[in-house]
């Protein structure tokens, strides 16, 4: 969020900044990720997490409870993020797995989403919607990653009883992860 201000009915609040001082990037320095989780739930194939903020925690209004599930079925690890709040509230979780399987230089990535959204030079996207035709970051056909690539990629939607994967990873040794 630039300048870490956000307005909601008309009234302003002030997230604290943590980007040289220009940005609140994921709800300033004290964001989930520094958080304590508590572990409400376990078993051998699951393992579920809460973590509550605090009306005025980080700025914004509402308490707030973030619930995240990991499970394993299969070959499968599956990711559920949800959030309630008493008031409104921005909200946005943004989850950043970096899974390492095997050599990054080996890996190759295959999403569908046709646009992407471009950012200005403090990193923040502009709000625009662009193409991804003819950039690094088409990769409706399996390539590699572009290290310097740190924008969102917009996922078509369609209705359907079984969402298709949003992506693929294929790597080098012949196996295919689908990012669901």
């Amino acid at each position: 969020v630039r300048a870490g201000k956000v307005v909601i009915d008309g009234k302003s609040y002030q997230m604290p900044c943590n980007e040289g001082g220009i940005t609140a990037l994921h709800s300033g320095p004290i964001g989930l990720d520094r958080r304590t989780w508590d572990v409400v739930a376990q078993s051998d194939r699951h393992i579920h997490f809460r973590c509550t903020l605090e009306d005025g925690d980080g700025g914004l209004p509402g308490n707030r409870v973030i619930n995240v599930t990991y499970s394993v079925e299969n070959e499968c690890l599956s990711l559920e993020i949800t959030a309630t709040t008493t008031s409104p509230t921005p909200f946005s979780i943004a989850h950043h797995p970096y899974w390492r399987l095997g050599d990054a230089a080996q890996h190759q990535l295959q999403s569908d989403a046709p646009h992407y959204q471009p950012v200005d030079a403090t990193n923040l996207p502009t709000g625009q919607i662009a193409p991804v035709n003819q950039t690094a970051l088409d990769h409706r056909n399996a390539r590699q990653l572009d290290p310097g690539a740190d924008h969102n990629l917009c996922i078509a939607s369609a209705s359907r009883a079984t969402p298709p994967p949003v992506a693929l990873l294929h790597s080098s040794n012949g196996q295919r992860h689908d990012i669901h």
